[in-house]
């Protein structure tokens, strides 16, 4: 796949404003929340504007970027004043991203890193810092019990290996059952797919989620 097949599947707005779908999901029973964000990339820093908001003066105003390639998930230092650091080596410009790196933010934040990838394709890269994750992706995002099959894991005995998957079809969030015998119950109703609206329901397994646009 070329440079240019690959970016006419990239969401992107005109000029310098950038347009991207988001949602997140928020569990029930824990603290966790999965912010999702389908684009290209995103900017972490200490402006309330980046995509990861870094509230720390250590950080600069626009410290660094994640972004998804055609062929890898990369991390680039954006010359920041306290620089970041890849599995305690600091980062020189920019480096490709591996499942299970850990990234040091100008000393102040450490964050883990997941890569999901499909035939050695990039699919999705999500930065895990305590309760809050960022998913970076172009495609759907997966649901279910084996971390590495799917982007957003959980323990969940009920739940299969790759679940459940949302995606956006014409402007809207769907989320679908992927296991045939198993639906998936929405806003307290059975369902294969759905619509998500605002602050609807979820329950997959025994695990109860709200989704937030």
């Amino acid at each position: 796949m070329s440079d240019g097949e690959f970016e006419a599947t990239i969401i992107h707005g005109e000029g310098d404003k950038r347009k991207y779908y988001k949602g997140m999901i928020s569990f029930a029973d824990t603290a966790r929340r999965v912010h999702v964000l389908w684009t290209a990339e995103l900017i972490m820093g200490r402006e309330a504007s980046c995509d990861i908001c870094l509230p720390d003066k250590r950080v600069s105003r626009k410290h660094g970027i994640v972004s998804l390639t055609y062929d890898g998930a990369r991390f680039s230092d954006l010359a920041s004043s306290n620089g970041s650091a890849r599995n305690g080596e600091r980062v020189e410009g920019t480096i490709f991203l591996n499942d299970g790196d850990r990234l040091d933010i100008g000393g102040a934040f450490n964050m883990g890193v997941k890569v999901r990838e499909l035939d050695e394709m990039p699919q999705s890269v999500l930065i895990a810092m305590d309760a809050d994750e960022y998913l970076l992706t172009q495609t759907e995002v997966l649901i279910g019990r084996d971390p590495s099959r799917v982007d957003v894991a959980v323990n969940d005995p009920q739940m299969e290996d790759v679940h459940a998957q949302i995606e956006f079809v014409f402007d809207t969030p769907i989320i679908t059952s992927l296991i045939e015998d198993k639906l998936l119950i929405v806003d307290g109703k059975p369902t294969k797919s759905t619509r998500l609206r605002e602050y609807s329901n979820i329950r997959i397994g025994s695990t109860r989620m709200t989704w937030k646009l």
